[in-house]
């Protein structure tokens, strides 16, 4: 089970300098996850004028909303400090052109009509590197997409990203031994993986990147300083209980329009 004080207090910590963001071992993957979200913005917000960002975190994906000319934005995230720096990051933007509200919620467990007006529809729903802490129990992915369903307009698009825990496991597997029915994988040093990824696992995070840019199948949360039990989970979970919510139609890549 996820701590969620733990969660939140992970989210919660102070901002980085520019100068340690860019010394971070995990730059290159939050750029990563930028262009995918920035992809996926492109891809669906076209002639979007509300959206509803769950997990939004600090707001950092303001300004790719903003360039799509949106007019209606609401935020939402477990986090009560990302959701004040997100408030101020809304508040320094030059010319918004676009209205915002920021809530602090967890969007697993709550109904979303609680903190929202009941009866309001988004053009599109958006939730970011957050849906695997859905998966805690099925009660929990099942609220949550009820939420999603609530306030989806007909037609209108969900767009998600995770991690696939499949090609996870076999970047660990490239780096571990066998010992008996388990497989080992340790780590000397913090950049102890990057050392050793030429001959091992590079190969197959650029396979697994030509095959899905949109599931984030690379995406290697062990660089990262904390790592939720829940941060792996299958995809095909997702498929399983948005098909039995029978609302959603899943396309091509990771998202679905409503029926």
């Amino acid at each position: 089970m996820i701590q969620y004080n733990g969660v939140v207090n992970n989210y919660n910590k102070e901002d980085k300098t520019i100068e340690q963001r860019n010394q971070s071992s995990t730059l290159h993957l939050r750029k990563l996850d930028n262009w995918v979200k920035l992809y996926l913005i492109q891809e669906y917000c076209r002639n979007c004028k509300r959206v509803l960002d769950l997990a939004c975190g600090k707001g950092g994906d303001l300004q790719k909303w903003r360039e799509h000319n949106i007019k209606d934005y609401v935020g939402v995230d477990i986090a009560d400090r990302s959701i004040a720096d997100a408030v101020v990051r809304f508040k320094n933007m030059k010319n918004p052109e676009f209205c915002a509200r920021f809530v602090v919620a967890n969007i697993g467990q709550i109904n979303l009509t609680d903190v929202l007006q009941q009866g309001e529809m988004f053009d599109i729903i958006s939730c970011q590197f957050a849906l695997h802490y859905m998966f805690e129990s099925e009660a929990m992915i099942r609220n949550f997409l009820s939420n999603v369903s609530l306030f989806l307009k007909p037609g209108a698009a969900f767009v998600a990203t995770l991690c696939d825990c499949d090609a996870i496991v076999r970047c660990f597997r490239c780096l571990a031994h066998r010992e008996g029915e388990e497989w080992v994988w340790r780590v000397s040093r913090r950049n102890d993986f990057t050392n050793r990824t030429p001959s091992a696992a590079l190969p197959l995070i650029r396979k697994t990147t030509k095959k899905s840019i949109i599931s984030m199948r690379i995406r290697m949360v062990f660089a990262t300083a904390s790592l939720w039990p829940s941060r792996w989970m299958m995809f095909r979970n997702t498929s399983r209980h948005c098909r039995v919510s029978n609302r959603f139609a899943k396309n091509t890549d990771l998202s679905w329009k409503r029926k």
